[in-house]
């Protein structure tokens, strides 16, 4: 009997404890807020701008490969409509120097693409640095030392997101991001 009475005192005491300790917390630690980054970046001006800029460069480099292409199989073809006219040693010559012209554009286009790639990941990291700069000083106004993507939490509690307060507050500010 004295076992139960002691275990259930035990209980009784950690769970005041525990009720007063959890309390004294919520009075001293600041809210963690959170931001959907995804979503700043499809409904902000600044986001739709860069996503409409990089569309563009994109559907234009694209037409230059097509244009190429088109090119590569006209000389393709213009060469092989000559094969039986010319000798086999200046047909070769014709096909080694257009596949040398291949492989070149070939080049050229992966540099270009890798080149859209590194505009596109630093034009990115521009929104994050003004989302970064926007969620700071809402922060600061709602006395919140953490502010952390809503991807990475397990819960969060809606009041305290941030994210339709920084797409305003970035719209607002009328920033566009660069993307050259």
């Amino acid at each position: 009997m004295a076992c139960v009475k002691f275990t259930s005192v035990f209980a009784i005491a950690a769970f005041a404890f525990g009720a007063v300790f959890n309390g004294a917390l919520a009075k001293d630690c600041s809210p963690i807020l959170t931001i959907d980054i995804e979503r700043v970046a499809n409904e902000s001006k600044a986001g739709k701008d860069m996503q409409d800029k990089m569309q563009k460069k994109q559907s234009s480099l694209q037409a230059k490969i097509e244009e190429k292409k088109k090119e590569i199989t006209k000389k393709a073809d213009s060469i092989n409509a000559q094969k039986s006219k010319i000798s086999e040693a200046e047909y070769n010559k014709r096909a080694d120097a257009l596949q040398k012209d291949v492989m070149m554009l070939d080049g050229k286009f992966q540099a270009d693409l890798q080149d859209m790639q590194e505009k596109q990941t630093a034009a990115s990291q521009k929104l994050v640095d003004a989302v970064k700069e926007i969620a700071k000083k809402i922060a600061l106004d709602k006395k919140s030392a953490i502010v952390i993507p809503s991807n990475v939490a397990f819960y969060s509690d809606e009041k305290h997101d941030i994210t339709k307060e920084v797409i305003e507050a970035l719209d607002k500010s009328g920033k566009s991001i660069d993307i050259d």
